[in-house]
C-alpha cells in the first residue's frame, strides 16, 4: 500500500511540474522572437553569445545551435543548405558596439545568406553607437535588422533605413519592423553604378539620328527597369579602356567600386553574383556551305542507285526486245534506241509487235519512262529554284574538316585549347586576333573564318541574315563550353536578395526574353549590325558550264551508238 501511495504522489508532482511549465509566461525576448519565428516560418534558431541572455529556450520549439565565441573551434561553422536559408540570427552584444570576434565571424557564417534576419540583444543604452553598429551592417551587407534594447523587463525595439543614407528609427512595437520591408523597398534616387562598356547585346552604346547618346543592351534594360520600379538612379561609370578591360571590371567589381556588371559571369570567376537564371551555352558558327557548280544540277535529281536502276533496265528492255524477235531479230542498235526512247518518254517511229510479249515490253517501259522523266523534271526544276550545297558542318567532329580557322581572341584561347569535345584539327588552326578586329570580322559575318561566343551574342549577329534568302553562317547544334547567365555584384550588395526575386519574375513571366529580342533591333539602330540583304544580280540565262553535264551526255552517247555500231557490223560478218 505504501508503495502504490508514493507512486501516485510521484505521478502527481510530474503532472503538477509539466502544467507549470507550460503555464509559464516566456519572457519579452522569447515573445519576441516566437512572432518573428512564426511571421517568418523560421526552421532554425542561432544564438551567438547568448548565454547570459534570459531566454526560455524550450518555449520556442524551433530547432536551435548556440555558439559562444570564446570557443574558437566554432570559427568555422557556416551556414549552408537550404535548411539555413530560412533561419534566425540571435547575437548578444557584450562589447557595443559589436563584439570584435563576432563582427569577424559574421560575414564568414552568411556568405550568400546576408538577407538573413539578425537580432541584436544589448542592455546598454544604444543611442550613442547603434549608427556605428548598422553602418557595420550595411557594409557586410545585412539588411534585415532588429536590434533590441532590454532597459528594467521593458524592450526597446531599433532598426535603421538604408536608404538614401543610413538613418536609426526607432520601433513603437514589432509590427512597424514586419511592415518595414515597404521603406527599404524604396532607395529613394539611391545611386547604382554599372559600367558603360559596349558588349552587344548586353549593352549597347551609340548615338542616334537626332544626335542624342543612347544605352541599350537586355541586361541593362533589366537594370534599368529594377533601379526605375524601386525608385533607385542608374550611374554609369567611365568607359574601360581597351587592354584588359575585363580583368578591370573584375577588380572593381571586386574593390566595391561596381555594384552590377552587364555581363555574365564565367563558371571559373571567384566574383559574387546574381542568381544563376540558365546556362549560357557557348557555340561555335561555320559559313555555310558552297553552291555546287551548275552543272552538276543534272545528275542530282537522282541517287546513284537509281541511276544504277534507269540503267539496268534500259538494258533490260533492249535485251527482251532483241530476245522476243524469235528468228527474225533485227539489229541491237534498234532495240537499244527504242528503250531509251520509253525511258526518256520521247516520240519514235511507229512500233510493230509480233506477239504479246513484245506489246507487255513496250507498255511496261513506256510507263516507267512517264514515271522517270516526270519525277527527274520535278525534282530539277525544285533543285534550280532552291539551289544546291556543298555538304554542311553539322556536329563538332565535322569541323575537322573544316576549310575555315577559328578566330579568338587572347583571353578565350587557353579555355579553348583545354577543351575535350573540341577537335584538334580545330585547335591547331585558331587565329589569335585583337578585340576590335574579331569584332569587326564577327559583327560583319566575314565568311573567311569561324568564330564562338555565347548564345545571346551568336543570337544577335546572326539577326542580321534573317532577309537572306541563303544565310552566311550556320550554328553548329552542339555546344563545347558553358557559363552562368548571372550578373556579377559587388561582395555583399545589400539588395541583392530584392535584386534576385526581380531577376527571377522577369525570368520566369517572359520579360527576360522579350528584353533580349528586343535589343537585336537595338543592335541594328546603333549601327553595330544591318539587316544584310542578298545582292540584286541580273537574270542570265543558263551560261556554257551549266550544259556542259549535256554535252557529256552527248558524247557518251555517240561513243555507245558507235559502239554499236562497230558490234552490229561484227555481227553481221561473222
Amino acid at each position: 500500500t505504501n508503495m502504490k501511495l508514493w507512486a501516485l504522489i510521484i505521478i502527481l508532482i510530474f503532472i503538477c511540474e509539466r502544467y507549470t511549465i507550460k503555464s509559464e509566461v516566456p519572457s519579452g525576448i522569447t515573445q519576441i522572437l516566437l512572432q518573428l519565428n512564426a511571421k517568418y516560418k523560421t526552421n532554425l534558431n542561432l544564438f551567438i553569445n547568448t548565454q547570459d541572455v534570459n531566454l526560455d529556450y524550450q518555449l520556442l520549439e524551433i530547432p536551435a545551435i548556440q555558439l559562444q565565441m570564446e570557443i574558437k573551434n566554432f570559427h568555422q561553422f557556416r551556414l549552408l543548405g537550404s535548411f539555413s536559408n530560412n533561419a534566425l540570427i540571435i547575437v548578444n552584444i557584450k562589447v557595443p558596439p559589436l563584439d570584435p570576434d563576432v563582427a569577424n565571424y559574421l560575414p564568414y557564417l552568411l556568405r550568400e545568406l546576408h538577407e538573413l534576419h539578425i537580432v541584436f540583444i544589448t542592455v546598454e543604452d544604444p543611442i550613442s553607437w547603434q549608427e556605428d553598429l548598422y553602418r557595420y551592417c550595411y557594409e557586410e551587407g545585412f539588411i534585415n535588422i532588429l536590434l533590441i534594447h532590454e532597459n528594467n523587463q521593458t524592450q526597446l525595439l531599433y532598426s535603421y533605413k538604408p536608404y538614401p543614407e543610413i538613418k536609426s528609427i526607432q520601433l513603437p512595437q514589432l509590427e512597424d519592423y514586419f511592415n518595414r520591408r515597404l521603406r527599404i523597398w524604396n532607395f529613394h534616387h539611391y545611386p547604382v553604378r554599372t559600367l558603360q562598356d559596349i558588349v552587344e547585346p548586353r549593352l549597347i552604346r551609340y548615338v542616334n539620328r537626332k544626335g542624342q547618346l543612347v544605352l541599350a543592351g537586355y541586361i541593362l534594360n533589366a537594370i534599368r527597369e529594377f533601379t526605375r520600379r524601386y525608385n533607385a538612379t542608374l550611374n554609369f561609370l567611365p568607359i574601360l579602356p581597351d587592354d584588359g578591360a575585363l580583368q578591370t571590371a573584375f577588380n572593381q567589381t571586386l574593390h566595391r567600386q561596381v555594384d552590377i556588371v552587364c555581363y555574365i559571369k564565367e563558371i571559373i570567376w571567384q566574383v559574387p553574383s546574381s542568381v544563376t537564371l540558365y546556362l549560357l551555352k557557348d557555340y561555335i558558327i561555320v559559313p555555310h556551305a558552297r553552291p555546287i557548280a551548275s552543272h552538276l544540277y543534272f545528275g542530282r535529281p537522282f541517287a546513284w542507285i537509281l541511276w544504277l536502276a534507269v540503267i539496268a533496265t534500259v538494258v533490260y528492255g533492249m535485251l527482251m526486245l532483241y530476245v522476243s524477235n524469235g528468228s527474225d531479230r533485227s539489229e541491237i542498235g534498234l532495240h537499244l534506241l527504242r528503250s531509251l526512247c520509253h525511258i526518256l518518254f520521247i516520240s519514235q517511229s511507229r512500233l510493230t509487235a509480233f506477239n504479246w510479249q513484245q506489246w507487255t515490253i513496250h507498255f511496261i517501259m513506256i510507263l516507267s519512262g512517264f514515271i522517270l522523266t516526270n519525277l527527274y523534271v520535278a525534282m530539277l526544276s525544285s533543285m534550280l529554284t532552291s539551289g544546291l550545297f556543298e555538304p554542311q558542318l553539322n556536329t563538332l567532329q565535322d569541323l575537322k574538316y573544316s576549310p575555315y580557322p577559328l578566330l579568338v581572341d587572347d583571353y578565350y584561347i587557353n579555355f579553348l585549347k583545354q577543351i575535350v569535345s573540341l577537335p584538334s584539327e580545330v585547335k591547331n588552326q585558331m587565329i589569335i586576333e585583337s578585340n576590335d578586329n574579331l569584332f569587326k570580322a564577327r559583327t560583319g559575318l566575314n565568311t573567311s573564318y569561324m568564330y564562338s561566343a555565347y548564345e545571346d551574342r551568336l543570337e544577335a549577329a546572326l539577326y542580321q541574315q534573317n532577309l537572306l534568302k541563303v544565310p552566311r553562317f550556320k550554328k553548329i547544334p552542339e555546344s563545347f563550353m558553358d557559363g552562368l547567365m548571372a550578373l556579377p555584384l559587388a561582395p555583399s550588395l545589400p539588395y541583392q536578395s530584392l535584386f534576385n526575386t526581380y531577376l527571377r519574375r522577369i525570368f520566369e513571366c517572359g520579360v527576360w526574353h522579350k528584353l533580349k529580342s528586343d535589343s537585336w533591333m537595338d543592335t541594328i539602330d546603333s549601327g553595330i549590325y544591318k539587316l544584310m540583304r542578298d545582292d540584286e544580280v541580273e537574270r542570265k540565262p543558263f551560261d556554257l558550264s551549266f550544259y556542259l553535264f549535256v554535252f557529256i551526255l552527248w558524247a557518251v552517247g555517240l561513243t555507245l551508238a558507235g559502239l554499236c555500231m562497230l558490234m552490229e557490223l561484227l555481227w553481221w560478218r561473222m
